[in-house]
């Protein structure tokens, strides 16, 4: 069988989006309706099956936007989550059998059986994506600007367990666990209060995955929410005589700010253009279709100058739009760009494979080249959970969810909180430093424990190197870890065994602890030391966003924050740790070379 990209292209159901739209709840209902003309539903049942069937209609809407498909399982086994974790916890008879079952039965989705691959051995799961039939009754749903249908909600459960397949497990309430799950309520419901936006510039550098997988996927499930967007052309100030909510934005054929305007008529359609996957062309309601460019290297302005020209009643391009003034409202503005994301993804994904997907994610531009000065999204969903491991709440219990933790690192300096610029600080080489610690060795710490492994490779892969030997519960499985990452990052001629083996030989005294296993026990001291320090901070009204093993606070803060980050670390470890301020970059590290 060939393997064709919608396999892959593919995510597991996302249990945390809801909804409040009474058209979408009422489809809901109509469509459940439909489903128990041919599937037995039980009254006591049915709002617990309702459930399971909104998860997916509004994964399919989630998806029919972005060209995604949702995966499947039919494996009983994978749908055992505990009930004390509630909406995590789908039931297989309620989500598969009758709402994904009767979906397919009814035609509202197309739908991919799953499959062995003998080549790789590994097996495909069954997807499923919006049929015509559905995307009929979505009606405005799937605009670009429609953008609030679907949210995102906390887990029922904030304090998790996990069994060694890292599956969901019951526990007890104790004590301790009780105060801990306080403190994170609480938490959770200060920093929800405080306004969290990126602020990014035109130097910023960003690359397509950025844009894809985490700005407008965060957008479209209520993770983020667009609050401001400048081009970087000049904008003037309107006539009097115009709506004081536009601005003129001045441009000629190359995009350029020094020449006449053209004009963006107010009642323009909102009707967004539809890709043709043979031509490749655009085509908008009551518009001719026209060539549309590659927009993997085009800018916003461009694509906006495409969209002007499609909503128009001229029937060709003849001189780029340099005989009117464009004027843009700031709704009408956001609305581009999202729909601009919209193309992007759209012609990224269009029939590639996943190889050549990978290599145009890594596309990498600045805000500028892109068409864009200023960009600003709020961080909308910063609720936190934490996870333990291996069935034990010794093991783990890192803090999980909040959106600045999917933001790429280097935005995270353009952070603001509450309209204040941040800081952030840093435990130095964290776990390496612990395991020292623990065993009653202070480090010098003006020593790189990564720069000072012998060899050529670079300080970045050393590190990798380290830390995944750490983690990993023997040097084999270790090797194992190493090799896949190298693979997946393209990276040749590194001799695995041999780093690792001048890993150890750097850290004599910590070198039985490099494939130990021991990373999960490091995380659980590390989980201990953030808890006290967010909770001090919040009971100083302090907001901070932890990142594992480092915080971003307001600037004015940044003394306070650093004599909570070495005071609690002494209390659990009895060392003094190295605590830094991370440089503000305007792109991450590994670009620099």
């Amino acid at each position: 069988m060939t393997f064709i990209p919608i396999y892959r292209k593919s995510h597991h159901i996302d249990v945390h989006l809801t909804t409040t739209d009474k058209e979408i709840h009422n489809l809901i209902d109509e469509i459940l309706n439909e489903i128990s003309t041919i599937r037995e539903i039980e009254d006591k049942k049915r709002p617990k099956i309702r459930e399971a069937l909104k998860k997916v209609i509004l994964n399919l809407i989630h998806d029919a936007k972005t060209g995604g498909r949702l995966r499947i399982s039919r494996d009983k086994n994978n749908y055992g989550h505990h009930k004390m974790y509630g909406k995590l916890w789908l039931k297989h008879k309620w989500f598969v059998e009758i709402a994904v079952d009767g979906l397919i039965e009814l035609g509202y989705v197309e739908y991919l059986h799953g499959c062995w691959n003998k080549e790789t051995r590994q097996g495909l799961q069954s997807k499923i994506w919006a049929s015509d039939k559905f995307l009929s009754k979505l009606k405005g749903f799937l605009m670009p600007s429609n953008t609030k249908v679907v949210e995102r909600t906390p887990p029922e459960q904030i304090i998790q367990l996990k069994d060694e397949n890292k599956k969901l497990v019951h526990y007890t309430g104790l004590n301790p666990i009780n105060k801990m799950r306080e403190r994170l309520e609480q938490y959770n419901k200060f920093i929800q209060e405080q306004y969290i936006t990126v602020n990014l510039n035109e130097a910023v550098w960003t690359n397509n995955e950025f844009w894809l997988n985490n700005l407008l996927r965060g957008l479209l499930n209520g993770s983020y929410t667009l609050d401001k967007l400048k081009l970087n052309q000049e904008i003037y100030p309107v006539n009097t005589s115009v709506d004081k909510s536009y601005s003129i934005i001045h441009l000629d054929k190359s995009g350029s700010s020094n020449t006449r305007c053209i004009l963006y008529p107010n009642n323009v359609s909102s009707s967004y253009p539809h890709t043709d996957t043979n031509t490749k062309s655009l085509t908008s309601h009551n518009t001719s279709s026209i060539l549309y460019p590659n927009i993997i290297t085009s800018n916003l302005l461009s694509h906006i100058q495409i969209l002007i020209h499609l909503s128009s009643t001229q029937e060709i391009i003849s001189n780029r739009l340099t005989d009117k003034a464009l004027m843009i409202s700031d709704e009408q503005l956001l609305d581009y760009f999202l729909n601009w994301l919209f193309f992007l993804n759209t012609d990224i994904r269009r029939g590639r494979m996943d190889e050549e997907i990978r290599r145009l994610f890594r596309v990498r531009r600045s805000l500028g080249q892109l068409g864009m000065s200023e960009l600003i999204f709020r961080l909308k969903y910063q609720s936190l959970h934490r996870v333990f491991n291996l069935e034990s709440f010794k093991k783990g219990g890192r803090f999980y969810g909040g959106a600045h933790l999917d933001i790429p690192g280097h935005m995270r300096g353009f952070i603001k909180i509450n309209g204040e610029p941040v800081v952030e600080l840093d435990y130095d080489a964290f776990h390496i430093v612990m395991l020292y610690h623990l065993r009653g060795l202070d480090i010098d710490i003006s020593q790189d424990p990564y720069d000072i492994i012998v060899g050529p490779e670079d300080r970045a892969i050393k590190k990798k190197v380290l830390l995944t030997a750490i983690n990993a519960p023997t040097d084999r499985k270790a090797m194992g870890a190493i090799s896949s990452y190298l693979a997946d990052e393209k990276i040749k001629g590194i001799k695995v065994k041999s780093l690792l083996s001048r890993a150890k030989l750097a850290h004599t005294d910590i070198a039985d602890d490099i494939g130990s296993g021991k990373g999960r026990m490091l995380q659980n001291l590390d989980s201990i030391i953030t808890d006290a320090i967010l909770t001090s901070l919040m009971a100083e009204n302090i907001p901070a966003l932890p990142v594992h093993d480092s915080f971003v606070v307001p600037q004015q803060h940044e003394d306070r924050l650093r004599e909570l980050m070495i005071d609690e670390y002494e209390k659990v470890l009895k060392f003094k740790p190295g605590v830094s301020t991370k440089k503000k970059r305007f792109r991450p590290k590994k670009w620099d070379n």
